[in-house]
Protein backbone atom coordinates (compact mmCIF):
# COMPACT_ATOMS: atom_id res chain seq x y z
CA UNK A 1 0.00 0.00 0.00
CA UNK A 2 1.50 3.57 -0.99
CA UNK A 3 0.88 6.53 0.77
CA UNK A 4 0.89 10.02 -1.13
CA UNK A 5 1.40 12.83 0.87
CA UNK A 6 1.61 16.19 -0.35
CA UNK A 7 4.80 16.86 2.08
CA UNK A 8 8.15 15.65 1.90
CA UNK A 9 9.27 13.77 4.81
CA UNK A 10 11.55 16.61 5.47
CA UNK A 11 9.15 19.17 6.11
CA UNK A 12 6.08 19.16 9.06
CA UNK A 13 2.98 18.39 7.24
CA UNK A 14 1.21 21.93 7.02
CA UNK A 15 -0.01 22.57 10.26
CA UNK A 16 1.57 20.67 12.66
CA UNK A 17 3.76 22.59 15.43
CA UNK A 18 7.03 21.92 16.37
CA UNK A 19 5.98 20.77 19.58
CA UNK A 20 2.91 18.58 18.12
CA UNK A 21 6.36 17.18 16.22
CA UNK A 22 8.45 16.60 19.13
CA UNK A 23 6.10 15.12 21.32
CA UNK A 24 3.40 13.76 19.58
CA UNK A 25 0.64 11.43 21.13
CA UNK A 26 -1.96 8.98 20.22
CA UNK A 27 -4.03 12.29 19.12
CA UNK A 28 -2.12 12.44 16.38
CA UNK A 29 -4.01 12.67 13.02
CA UNK A 30 -3.34 9.87 10.35
CA UNK A 31 -1.56 12.11 7.95
CA UNK A 32 0.59 13.57 10.76
CA UNK A 33 1.32 10.00 11.76
CA UNK A 34 2.51 8.56 8.54
CA UNK A 35 4.70 11.69 7.90
CA UNK A 36 6.14 10.60 11.64
CA UNK A 37 6.71 7.67 10.44
CA UNK A 38 8.02 8.61 6.82
CA UNK A 39 10.86 11.20 8.35
CA UNK A 40 11.48 8.35 10.55
CA UNK A 41 10.43 10.29 13.85
CA UNK A 42 12.02 8.11 16.66
CA UNK A 43 8.61 8.13 18.31
CA UNK A 44 5.76 7.51 15.69
CA UNK A 45 6.47 3.89 16.21
CA UNK A 46 5.28 3.94 19.65
CA UNK A 47 2.77 6.46 18.32
CA UNK A 48 1.52 4.01 15.77
CA UNK A 49 1.73 1.01 18.44
CA UNK A 50 -0.17 3.27 21.08
CA UNK A 51 -3.41 4.15 18.60
CA UNK A 52 -3.57 0.76 16.99
CA UNK A 53 -2.64 -2.01 19.22
CA UNK A 54 -5.79 -2.80 21.17
CA UNK A 55 -8.24 -2.37 17.91
CA UNK A 56 -6.08 -4.89 16.05
CA UNK A 57 -5.48 -6.75 19.00
CA UNK A 58 -9.22 -7.73 19.28
CA UNK A 59 -10.25 -8.33 15.16
CA UNK A 60 -7.00 -10.40 15.36
CA UNK A 61 -8.89 -12.19 18.93
CA UNK A 62 -12.12 -13.09 16.85
CA UNK A 63 -10.09 -14.49 14.29
CA UNK A 64 -7.54 -16.70 15.99
CA UNK A 65 -9.34 -17.29 19.11
CA UNK A 66 -5.69 -17.99 21.05
CA UNK A 67 -3.99 -15.46 23.22
CA UNK A 68 -0.49 -16.84 22.64
CA UNK A 69 -1.32 -16.51 18.50
CA UNK A 70 -3.09 -13.17 18.37
CA UNK A 71 0.06 -11.75 20.68
CA UNK A 72 2.43 -13.42 18.11
CA UNK A 73 0.41 -12.28 14.80
CA UNK A 74 0.33 -8.52 16.86
CA UNK A 75 3.94 -8.27 16.78
CA UNK A 76 4.89 -9.84 13.74
CA UNK A 77 2.48 -6.74 12.25
CA UNK A 78 4.58 -4.09 14.09
CA UNK A 79 7.31 -5.95 13.43
CA UNK A 80 6.92 -5.95 9.75
CA UNK A 81 6.24 -2.72 9.52
CA UNK A 82 9.12 -1.25 11.64
CA UNK A 83 11.62 -3.24 9.43
CA UNK A 84 9.92 -1.86 6.15
CA UNK A 85 10.33 1.38 7.28
CA UNK A 86 13.04 1.77 8.92
CA UNK A 87 15.79 -0.42 7.44
CA UNK A 88 15.27 0.64 3.76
Amino acid sequence: MTVTTSFSPQQKPPGVSQTVYESAGTGVDTATLVWMIQSKNERSFNILYDKYCDALYGILMKFVRRTDVADDLLQDVFCEDMETYWCV
